[in-house]
């Protein structure tokens, strides 16, 4: 018996990966300039004060995300996975855009937190439902024996996003020097990021349906019920599998920005440059990861996982705080490596734990819950937990906690690699 027939990989890889550039150069350009925009749209008589509203900021949009794959992932496993990311990429061009065009706390006061909270808002709801339905969508769409390395393109696409917006706001800092990047120059890297939404949109457009979500139509019933009265188990699984990367990846590249910039006194070009090198280990190890996963499948890469960052996760951040610039880096592309492998395993993961009724509302639930909320709240408490205690180190424990988690979903992960994705709910 034959599944449903398949269109071309090509164009729905492309117009998967390419919204999640988009979604992560967002997230990536508010992280790296957290220690900016602080100056900008709080008071400056406590900078200490102002990072902490910053990063409460970020947390506050990110628990918006398991909110956006409720609503994104009912318009996918309903409507179909094209709608849910046609919606998610045109509301981040919103999002992303209002950030370019926000007035600061000098202009108008207290109503500069406001809306910046309000577009961070947003964000954090297209995000929620971005990442599970572009991942959803190309595992539905290529070979199942390829479907690890393929989906893991999404992954990767994410971790270019990530380093995309390092390397342009590397760049604009490099160009137009400290000043004027205090002054004005940090809103063109939020202006591109708009346009370059607006611009995927375009190719969404022309997207074609997935298989799976075109059997879906007549299904009149609704995946969140059916999410939280019989697959609940799945969904604390995926949270649990993915709390490594997510905690990871928070605290090394959006605290450890910050932490270089206002402890270290590194400049915003050289604290963006590290964190490009630590983008293409990330980008690197998802592919890899995605391809050994079809070859030995998810659980034991998995487990893998699991254990270096137990074994490795805390070490490595201790080194991001000796003097030796080479230490610092290595410290980078390993935190960047153990996050990237994670995260490459994910979208093919995501496709095989849920069936396709509820596939994107599963998911992005599931997925969100802990990223959004583990990895959202990490750098807020990273820069408290530090300040509290005088120990620049404890953040790690952070992550060793996330590794740990990680470990414990994987050994109740069930082997369905290269399988026909399940549509029985």
């Amino acid at each position: 018996m034959t599944g449903p027939s398949r269109p071309r990989q090509g164009k729905p890889i492309l117009a998967g990966a390419s919204g999640s550039i988009v979604e992560w150069y967002d997230f990536a350009i508010y992280g790296y300039f957290a220690v900016t925009l602080s100056k900008e749209f709080f008071p400056e008589d406590d900078s200490y004060a102002a990072l902490i509203a910053i990063f409460g900021i970020f947390a506050v949009s990110n628990l918006m995300r398991p909110l956006g794959g409720i609503v994104f992932g009912h318009i996918g496993d309903r409507i179909g996975r094209r709608a849910a990311l046609r919606v998610s990429i045109l509301t981040m061009g919103v999002s992303t855009t209002s950030m370019a065009l926000l007035p600061t706390f000098d202009q108008v006061g207290l109503l500069a937190p406001v809306l910046l909270t309000v577009a961070r808002l947003l964000q954090g709801l297209s995000i929620g439902g971005e990442y599970a339905s572009a991942s959803i969508y190309v595992a539905e769409s290529v070979r199942p024996e390829r479907r690890g390395l393929l989906s893991s393109i999404v992954e990767s696409a994410t971790d270019f996003g990530f380093l995309f917006g390092t390397i342009i706001g590397a760049l604009t800092a490099w160009i137009l020097g400290e000043l004027v990047m205090q002054a004005w120059g940090w809103r063109l890297p939020f202006l591109l990021g708009g346009l370059l939404a607006f611009a995927v949109l375009l190719i969404r457009n022309a997207m074609p349906e997935s298989p799976e979500a075109e059997s879906l139509r007549k299904d009149k019933r609704t995946p969140l019920i059916l999410t939280f009265t019989h697959f609940w188990r799945e969904q604390l699984l995926l949270a649990a599998l993915v709390a490594f990367s997510g905690v990871t990846t928070s605290i090394a590249f959006i605290y450890g920005t910050a932490y270089f910039e206002q402890v270290r006194g590194f400049s915003i070009a050289l604290s963006l440059g590290i964190g490009s090198l630590s983008g293409l280990t990330m980008i690197a190890a998802a592919l890899a990861v995605g391809h050994l996963s079809d070859l030995f499948g998810r659980r034991p890469l998995w487990m893998a996982v699991g254990v270096a960052g137990a074994v490795l996760g805390w070490p490595l951040f201790w080194l991001l705080h000796q003097d030796e610039l080479a230490l610092l880096l290595l410290a980078q592309i390993g935190l960047g490596a153990l996050s990237g492998a994670g995260f490459g395993l994910l979208p093919a993961t995501m496709a095989e734990v849920f069936p396709s009724a509820i596939r994107v509302t599963g998911s992005a639930f599931g997925y969100n819950l802990s990223v959004g909320l583990l990895g959202g709240l990490a750098p807020l408490l990273s820069t408290a937990v530090t300040h509290w205690t005088g120990d620049l180190a404890a953040p790690g424990f952070f992550i060793l906690a996330g590794a740990i988690t990680t470990l414990i979903g994987a050994f109740f992960l069930s082997h369905q690699s290269g399988q026909p994705l399940s549509s029985a709910s």
